[in-house]
């Protein structure tokens, strides 16, 4: 494929080689990163020009494409960090738990609540810590 057919603007345009494209053609699960890369448009159609002078506008100028993946990143990342201070919390609170509860009706007293912190460490953080990746890293 030539530049000139690419859909592409880039100069720079690396043809992927043959087998990854059958093997997304075959199993298009394994393209998930796709809908992250088209996040953001990496070579603007208009070429650059001179960016204004101040320091907020000069930010801003530069992350004018990127506010989307910007506010989903923090807003992922907040959210990451109200999980784990949650975990530290709860920990602190199993330790008031062994001291204080019966062992007999331990687990019987704190069930659901075990089983939520469980979900929470074995599924939720780590479902929250990569999409965060994936919108920081892949877009």
């Amino acid at each position: 494929m030539s530049v000139a057919h690419c859909h592409n603007r880039s100069p720079y345009f690396v043809e992927k080689p043959a087998a990854v494209s059958v093997f997304c053609l075959i199993s298009r699960e394994f393209c998930m990163f796709s809908f992250f890369e088209k996040l953001t448009q990496p070579f603007p159609d208009t070429p650059p020009s001179q960016p204004p002078t101040g320091i907020v506008a000069f930010c801003r100028y530069y992350t004018s494409g990127m506010w989307g993946v910007i506010l989903t990143v923090s807003l992922l990342s907040a959210v990451v960090a109200m999980l784990e201070v949650a975990l530290f919390g709860f920990l602190g609170q199993l330790v008031d738990w062994f001291s204080e509860q019966d062992r007999d009706t331990f687990l019987a007293d704190q069930k659901f609540t075990l089983i939520g912190m469980g979900l929470t460490v074995l599924v939720f953080i780590p479902l929250f810590i990569l999409l965060r990746s994936l919108f920081s890293r892949q877009s």
